[in-house]
């Protein structure tokens, strides 16, 4: 009988075509991620709760770094697991970072999915070391939606990577709407150009102690060296976006006042829930403590002293934890009683002025107009259309005045080259100084420390 030929596949080549047996047959036995034990949730239901917690707190946040802001000022804690050494198995509970939301929030296991070839490991620069890169979706090897009992849906898990990935500051024609950041800029990451579809950057002029911001598209001027789309300015713009703003929240806004309290009850009960289960994993950490210093020997001292230390620390924890809960239970009941009910809903009769207020930063503004607003169109002509897409997909458009070139305001009667009144610019030594700054810096070019001499 002739001997058959026996084929060796490389290592790697037997690891995967085996991998990908079981993979099929959906009975695949890996390491089970945070939150999961072998293929059903963790029976722990106080990490259940803080898993839902921390996508419920990205469901309303829209950001993983405001995620870790509202553990950190709620004091919430986040379990985590001990993957090796002394130890290696047990749950560790202390704050949350980022990097451990974005692996959660990426992780297509917490919507139900299985996905086998995330990531490839590659040769490093030096050809010496190996790293690991990612791996886009089409080309994983394997992804077996609904596979398992998942903390979110699919679809949900795909709108939280859209957000992540528009959350990003890089440069791109589809980046629209990041999240809100510095600057007086109303629109900031949510205009587009109306020529050439690209996104408009926010730009700035000092005048005095005032910022004016300004729309740029910089799309063909970065590309192709060409010259800018156009540049317009923010001030005119952003009055006519917030006025819009205001007619339109107006006859809705005693049912946001409404929305926002139950928000408030619905968070408060989350976290009281948590603290909860924290007070009761805390009590039962201290229970078997009791139970194991009462069963040692009395002779062996040393264990006996051990066992007792570690006792009295069990009921530390549990007696911070207790006044810590009831702490937060008093500052809980504040913002649910008839005088915070009360602010909540004179905040919706006082809308206007809550937006107009100086004090309020414009960072919440920018907040409320992401609630409401998808993006913003500008075209430049004789006059600024302002093409509006609201959540939802209702549009309206606005146009407003080009503001006066300053070629034109300095003809204007009784108005200097300055663009200002001229019975302003020689009011006293100081106007003195300032005219003859400006006359020399427009002929050489540098400002004169003259101002200093004639003080």
């Amino acid at each position: 009988m002739r001997p058959r030929a026996i084929v060796r596949m490389p290592r790697s080549t037997r690891f995967e075509s085996a991998s990908r047996i079981p993979t099929r047959l959906k009975r695949v036995t890996y390491i089970p991620h945070f939150g999961w034990h072998n293929r059903s949730q963790f029976p722990d239901q106080q990490i259940q709760a803080s898993v839902r917690l921390l996508f419920e707190t990205y469901r309303q946040t829209g950001s993983a770094s405001a995620t870790v802001r509202r553990f950190t000022s709620e004091g919430w804690s986040f379990p985590q697991r001990i993957r090796r050494g002394l130890g290696k198995g047990d749950v560790l509970w202390g704050a949350i970072d980022h990097s451990r939301v974005i692996e959660i929030l990426h992780n297509p296991r917490y919507a139900g999915a299985f996905a086998y070839g995330r990531c490839r490991t590659v040769p490093g620069k030096n050809l010496k070391s190996m790293v690991q890169v990612k791996v886009a979706r089409e080309n994983w090897q394997v992804l077996i939606k609904q596979a398992h009992p998942g903390y979110i849906e699919w679809e949900e898990f795909e709108r939280n990577e859209k957000t992540l990935e528009r959350n990003t500051a890089g440069w791109s024609a589809e980046g629209r709407g990041g999240v809100p950041r510095e600057g007086v800029a109303l629109l900031q990451g949510r205009v587009v150009c109306g020529r050439c579809g690209a996104r408009m950057r926010a730009r700035y002029q000092q005048l005095g102690s005032v910022m004016i911001p300004y729309y740029v598209c910089q799309e063909a001027a970065v590309r192709r060296a060409e010259r800018a789309c156009q540049s317009i300015r923010g001030r005119e713009v952003d009055d006519a976006v917030g006025a819009l703003i205001l007619s339109t929240v107006a006859p809705v806004a005693l049912e946001v006042a409404l929305a926002v309290n139950d928000e408030i009850a619905a968070r408060i009960e989350a976290a009281e829930s948590l603290r909860q289960a924290a007070i009761e994993r805390a009590r039962f950490e201290a229970e078997l403590a009791r139970r194991r210093y009462i069963k040692v020997d009395p002779e062996h001292r040393l264990v006996a002293d051990s066992l007792e230390a570690d006792w009295n620390d069990r009921l530390r924890r549990l007696d911070a934890l207790a006044q810590e809960h009831d702490r937060q239970r008093l500052a809980d009941r504040a913002l649910l009683d008839d005088a915070a009910r009360a602010r909540i809903r004179a905040l919706a009769v006082d809308f206007p002025r809550v937006w107009q207020d100086p004090s309020t930063a414009p960072i919440e503004r920018k907040r409320m107009i992401a609630l409401m607003i998808e993006d913003v169109t500008l075209i430049k002509a004789e006059r600024i259309a302002i093409h509006i897409r609201f959540r939802g997909g209702k549009l309206a458009t606005l146009e407003v005045a080009r503001p006066i070139p300053i070629a034109k305001v300095r003809k204007m009667p009784g108005v200097n080259y300055l663009g200002r009144p001229a019975s302003t610019i020689l009011a006293g030594r100081r106007g003195v100084g300032f005219f003859l700054q400006s006359f020399f810096f427009r002929a050489v070019g540098a400002w004169p420390d003259c101002a200093e001499r004639l003080r």
